[in-house]
């Protein structure tokens, strides 16, 4: 299922983007630069130093979708089990964290398995299109059809209920960090209590967005339809800075190696000091079938930075935007994504079978093609403890 039929499904909210000059580092400066970036690519030098676990929809809370060396299976990991269920909806990257995964239908049912031997642990009832939660101190926080909400990690039970959306957008995910769940909600961002649902901040915005955020040092990292990335104040949400795109930012937000890394609907790539939010570099994608790609996606590790577009895989160098190599069959979507650790990167294919590659990120070589035919696992992936878990519209399955 394509993005825009799957917002069309779930009556998902969408801005206009907003035309705007030049980025700017603070709020009042500019900048004229706006050349795309020529060279070669430097030498792979990943810096990210991954968390374990897999707590939200892009690995940890910076959003890096990177795993630690010693938990990154072999190249051709194997099936272990399948854990079926059937959607006509959707379905999200797989939430792995302490022993369990968690995933749910993109309905009205979250499971929680025991991620080794595929067992159920626990099955329960939601409201209407829970998106893909976050995880972390015991505690499952996930957007409902009309509201946040926080499960027991452990059982199931309903914590708390919290902030009424007013109709969920469909693409912002929950980011857990030092007992503060963030979301992105209607035209604020806000900083919620993990033991009881209550704001600790909100943060205005211009507009309606449903971008997903990343938190690092004391700092959450979130873009917007108004076509700003901001940097906010973990503790109180005071505004550190503001970067002006030139239309508004579509994919998560990615922070590593000192870097916050975004994508917006014009199809381009910034690359903005953490610090200050001065523009380091920025790279506009290629056009598919004359259409302008557009960014799903954005991760890095440090060395790279990863972006999916439609059925491709762009790879850029973190210091610069040098385009370093691309693929042009690999999934697209939603649920797209990548794992990369320990000179290996993970990501499905664009068969449908439920085909995974894995990638040398150096070079984009494929080293390997796995997985089961026909079991039509296409999202994700995560990557924990030496294992892949993926989903699709017949189940969650285990590689390792």
């Amino acid at each position: 299922m394509t993005d825009r039929t799957r917002r069309e499904v779930l009556g998902s909210i969408g801005a206009a983007g907003i035309a705007g000059g030049a980025g700017c580092s603070a709020i009042g400066s500019e900048s004229t630069d706006s050349s795309d970036p020529v060279g070669s690519c430097p030498e792979y030098d990943p810096s990210v130093s991954p968390t374990a676990g897999w707590t939200t929809r892009l690995g940890g809370r910076q959003g890096t979708a990177t795993v630690p060396a010693g938990a990154m299976p072999g190249p051709e990991p194997y099936h272990d089990w399948t854990f079926e269920f059937e959607t006509a909806i959707g379905h999200h990257t797989p939430i792995v964290v302490d022993g369990t995964v968690y995933v749910s239908d993109l309905d009205t049912t979250m499971w929680a398995l025991d991620a080794f031997s595929g067992d159920l642990r626990w099955e329960t009832r939601v409201p209407e299109f829970p998106g893909a939660p976050a995880v972390a101190d015991g505690t499952l926080v996930y957007f409902a059809d009309q509201d946040v909400r926080a499960l027991d990690a452990a059982t199931g039970e309903t914590l708390w209920t919290a902030l009424e959306t007013g109709g969920r957008l469909l693409d912002a995910r929950p980011v857990i960090a030092d007992g503060t769940a963030y979301v992105q909600v209607g035209v604020a961002t806000h900083a919620l209590d993990l033991a009881t649902g209550e704001t600790e901040w909100r943060h205005a915005t211009g507009l309606e967005s449903d971008v997903t955020p990343a938190v690092a040092d004391g700092t959450v990292f979130v873009g917007g339809n108004d076509t700003y990335v901001r940097a906010l104040s973990a503790a109180d949400g005071s505004q550190r800075w503001r970067y002006k795109a030139d239309d508004r930012i579509d994919a998560n937000v990615s922070v590593g190696g000192g870097r916050v890394f975004a994508g917006s609907r014009d199809g381009v790539v910034l690359a903005l000091d953490a610090a200050d939010g001065s523009r380091q570099w920025r790279y506009r994608l290629p056009t598919e079938d004359g259409d302008r790609l557009v960014p799903e996606t954005v991760t890095t590790d440090g060395g790279r930075v990863y972006v999916t577009a439609g059925e491709s895989l762009h790879t850029l160098a973190a210091a610069d935007g040098t385009v370093c190599w691309s693929r042009p069959d690999l999934n697209g979507g939603y649920n797209a994504g990548v794992a990369v650790g320990d000179g290996r990167l993970y990501t499905a294919t664009d068969d449908r079978e439920g085909r995974f590659v894995t990638l040398d990120p150096a070079t984009g070589n494929r080293l390997a093609t796995w997985g089961m035919e026909e079991a039509y696992f296409e999202s994700g992936p995560a990557v924990v403890d030496g294992a892949v878990y993926t989903t699709g519209h017949t189940g969650i399955g285990r590689f390792s």
